[in-house]
């Protein structure tokens, strides 16, 4: 969950950097997404 990002009421996209994997390293189990703001569950308030 994210409480505030920046320009995120006139951003196209937002980028996501979240763990999406346990085992290993913790830096091995990091991934880089590019989200459409516009995806279901997403929400924008002002």
């Amino acid at each position: 969950q994210k409480i505030w990002t920046s320009f995120g009421a006139v951003a196209d996209y937002c980028y996501l950097i979240c763990r999406t994997r346990q085992e290993g390293p913790p830096h091995a189990g990091i991934s880089e997404i590019v989200v459409p703001m516009d995806t279901p569950g997403i929400e924008v308030r002002p």
